[in-house]
């Protein structure tokens, strides 16, 4: 026999399935891939920093617009000619870009121009003083500005992130045991609100066989239950139709069936005790409710016969204006 579970169970063991799932993926997104998430991300911001600044290189506020990228995208912008110039201005300060010096300009220049003019420099290490040394990414583009080309310089500081990872694996943990522990609990609720229903259900349905019809109104929100509760009541009230008409089919085939057997048995007790009343008359009466006798019985295996299937109806129309 195939091994069963319970609903609650069921519940708990998806729940739990779902919840891990779920703590799965943010952990892995959250401390697995974030590195991965971040430097796409700041790579992404030069790169669409470094087009606005190329479109807008015409423009006669060229200096408010490296100033906007500059401090709302917390970049580093350098715009340079052949010969080193300073083609733009540059808000930041302490902008690592201009710590760079003019051989590794010319280095990143000529890069750029075998590029097709678009080049980003990944994992550049720049010593600011010897205690901090920075990681970049650069993103260089080249332009036609004033009849002369132009490298358009952003970069971007690539922070650490182990310790901010290591924090967030810190929290997770415990937020992983809160989401478990209110998961459980939860399971244990939403199974004690559809079992209890179904117990009851279950009691009333027990109840059938014994003969007891009584059913009780078992009230619930949850619409499939209701339809079940419906069902069995329903299925109740057939139940005790059909068994009153049982008990109505054997007490009428009772009293159909004793008469015959009545009068077979008088009339044998008269012929056997006074041997003048064998005769043909009383014979033919034997016969006749042996007969009667053997009707029913056919009429009880026939409809045996039709509860069980056993009979195939031949089906036509009857017009009944002819009657």
């Amino acid at each position: 026999m195939k091994k069963t579970s319970s609903i609650r169970r069921y519940l708990v063991g998806i729940l739990l399935i779902f919840v891990f799932l779920i703590l799965g993926l943010i952990y892995l997104f959250q401390t697995v891939f974030i590195d991965d998430f971040y430097k796409a991300s700041k790579i992404a911001n030069i790169e669409e920093t470094a087009h606005s600044i190329v479109n807008n290189i015409e423009n006669d506020n060229l200096e408010s617009v490296l100033e906007s990228h500059t401090l709302n995208n917390e970049v580093c912008v350098r715009i340079v000619s052949r010969n080193i110039n300073i083609a733009g201005f540059n808000q930041a300060s302490a902008c690592a870009l201009r710590r760079i010096d003019n051989g590794t300009i010319m280095d990143i220049s000529r890069k750029t121009e075998e590029a097709g003019g678009k080049r980003l420099f990944s994992n550049v290490r720049l010593m600011m003083s010897p205690e901090t040394v920075l990681d970049l990414y650069i993103y260089s583009e080249m332009v036609d500005y004033e009849d002369e080309r132009v490298m358009v310089l952003v970069s971007s500081i690539v922070t650490p992130l182990a310790a901010t990872i290591q924090t967030i694996r810190d929290q997770y943990i415990v937020i992983a045991a809160v989401v478990i522990a209110a998961t459980l609990l939860l399971a244990v609720l939403l199974s004690r609100f559809l079992i209890a229903p179904l117990k009851l259900m279950e009691a009333e349905a027990h109840n059938l066989p014994g003969g007891n019809y009584e059913h009780n109104i078992i009230k619930t929100d949850i619409k499939e239950l209701s339809s079940l509760n419906q069902t069995l009541e329903e299925a109740n009230e057939e139940i005790r139709k059909v068994d009153k008409t049982r008990k109505e089919l054997i007490a009428n085939v009772s009293h159909d069936l004793r008469t015959p057997l009545t009068m077979i048995v008088g009339y044998g007790e008269m012929m056997k005790d006074i041997p003048e009343e064998m005769n043909g008359e009383n014979i033919d009466v034997i016969i006749a409710e042996a007969r009667r006798l053997s009707s029913l019985v056919d009429d009880l295996i026939d409809i045996s016969r039709m509860e069980n299937a056993g009979i195939d109806f031949d089906k036509k129309e009857v017009d009944l204006e002819v009657f």
